[in-house]
């Protein structure tokens, strides 16, 4: 009863979340997500263009102004946990959410392992992007999505919206006149997605890793004085889901690439976890014979 209205033990799809926003942006009609709208071939003639077919009305245009004015408010009020959204340029709207990741061996949900989120959409006047941005397991102790996902939503939002050009939208420059006072505050407040005791600002986590890594699916290391003296086990003839359940076990990030069961691990086993940030791992469907 208690986690269900949060939407905690309610699974979706990003796409699915992407599409229930953007119900929320376009006046209340239902939206079909595809990857592709049309292909030409090298004559310069269209094979296939998507048909988004009848768009079904899912909530009135009354109700889906009076959620977009809320979502609005999630950015703008000063209890709003959507703060880090705010984009100056354009008016945004959106949700935050943090849940705990569900314990598949033991069952129910770990109690230090969360999903952060930041759905919307911009601008609010005409939207023409819905964006749904998550973050597996931040490793800082503000681990909400105000606190994680939203910033990167208004990272990428404002770029893209500046790239098609769309008319501004602006913020009420109040907002961020009062920007410095409102995040002083943001540190004794308790995100609203997760219960939980106060956190400071003053206590967040920097990360190890500096620099951006593309292509590979990274958990940053925790610093655990446990650590010390440890060396990396053998990930050899695991599942994905066995190799990333030990490797969060033991703080420290993988790559994964191939799909099967591990045949190879760099660096080797024995190798002293003080000294690795990140555990490449190659699936495949046999073993081979190097330990590297």
């Amino acid at each position: 009863m208690a986690s269900l209205p949060m939407g905690q033990e309610v699974a979706v799809t990003m796409p699915q979340l992407a599409a229930a926003f953007s119900v929320i942006a376009n006046g209340g009609l239902s939206v079909n997500p595809h990857l592709v709208e049309r292909v030409v071939n090298q004559d310069g003639v269209s094979t296939y263009e998507f048909d988004s077919g009848d768009r079904e009305r899912v909530i009135s245009e009354k109700t889906a102004a009076t959620m977009r004015d809320l979502a609005h408010q999630v950015v703008t009020n000063p209890h709003g946990t959507g703060k880090r959204a705010a984009i100056r340029e354009y008016r945004v709207g959106g949700k935050t959410g943090t849940a705990q990741i569900a314990d598949p061996v033991r069952g129910g949900y770990y109690k230090d392992r969360y999903t952060a989120i930041f759905a919307g959409f911009a601008p609010i006047v005409d939207p023409k992007i819905t964006a749904v941005i998550v973050v597996q397991e931040p490793m800082i102790r503000n681990h909400f999505g105000g606190f994680v996902s939203a910033p990167v939503f208004r990272e990428v939002v404002r770029e893209a919206l500046v790239k098609m050009r769309v008319p501004e939208d602006p913020m009420d420059p109040e907002f961020f006149r009062r920007e410095r006072r409102l995040f002083r505050e943001i540190a004794k407040e308790v995100d609203a997605d997760t219960v939980n005791s106060p956190v400071e600002l003053s206590l967040l986590e920097t990360s190890i890793f500096d620099e951006t890594i593309d292509g590979l699916e990274l958990v940053v290391s925790r610093v655990d004085k446990r650590s010390r003296g440890r060396r990396l086990p053998s990930f050899k003839g695991m599942t994905k889901r066995e190799a990333k359940m030990r490797t969060l076990d033991l703080g420290i990030g993988w790559d994964p690439q191939g799909a099967g069961w591990v045949v190879r691990q760099d660096p080797p086993a024995g190798t002293l976890l003080n000294d690795i940030r990140v555990c490449k791992l190659i699936f495949g469907r046999g073993f081979e014979n190097n330990d590297d």
